[in-house]
């Protein structure tokens, strides 16, 4: 019978051996060795793992990393490259992104068929259609609660408002002369509170920026100068 192995203080790759650590039931029974991985980890392993499964790090190293977050990918899901069901529908939502860009890419009319089919399956389904405007009633309210997407709408409705100002403004007109005096009323007690809302928004902005905020000062000063002069001027 040959002489057990003596692995205590061998390197196998990531792993030291530091001592044995009883018997271990691995196949058949065997000889359990207590390793430490460069990462830190202790654990104890099979001698056949080390000499004859070739193995060079802890099981917590081996584990694969996740396709997201790029965090360890935990045993309690094997068929899995993500390590929790959020990055999971991360990368269905990026998987099917690439799926439908491949698609459009190879049929210029994908989406203006598929729009189609939607409007069809609508216009003979009303719980379908309550559902789908819903979903998209949803989904512009995220698109336009995003930070990062302020500064695009904001472009877009100056660049909107300066191209039809005049037909704006006269629908406007029009909706204000079309109400009744309680609800022109009602109307400017709203708009009154849009416009503190935003003068306060304007100011705490200001006043963030020391300089903006002295230049600011500094403006209003100048305008209120010119203000008493041109009314000293008249009386």
């Amino acid at each position: 019978m040959p002489a057990p192995l003596n692995l205590a203080g061998r390197r196998f790759g990531r792993l030291r051996v530091l001592a044995t650590n009883g018997r271990i039931k691995f196949g058949r029974e065997q000889t359990a060795w207590l390793v430490v991985c460069n990462c830190g980890r202790q654990e104890t392993v099979a001698q056949s793992l080390l000499t004859q499964r070739g193995w060079r790090e802890c099981s917590w190293c081996q584990r694969p990393e996740c396709l997201i977050c790029g965090n360890k990918v935990l045993s309690d899901r094997p068929r899995s490259n993500t390590c929790s069901d959020t990055c999971a529908a991360v990368q269905r939502r990026k998987t099917n992104q690439e799926h439908y860009h491949r698609r459009v890419a190879a049929d210029a009319e994908f989406n203006r068929r598929r729009y189609q089919r939607l409007t069809d399956r609508m216009m003979l389904d009303v719980e379908l259609a309550k559902r789908v405007r819903q979903i998209q009633h949803a989904s512009g309210k995220r698109w336009r609660n995003d930070p990062a997407n302020r500064e695009a709408i904001r472009q877009y409705m100056a660049a909107h408002y300066a191209m039809n100002r005049v037909v704006i403004q006269a629908r406007r007109r029009a909706r204000l002369d079309a109400m009744t005096p309680e609800q022109l009323a009602h109307w400017r007690v709203r708009i009154r509170n849009y416009q503190r809302l935003y003068a306060q928004r304007y100011r705490d902005l200001i006043r963030s920026d020391p300089e903006r905020h002295r230049a600011y000062l500094d403006r209003m000063r100048e305008y209120r100068r010119r203000l008493d002069w041109a009314v000293k001027k008249v009386f």
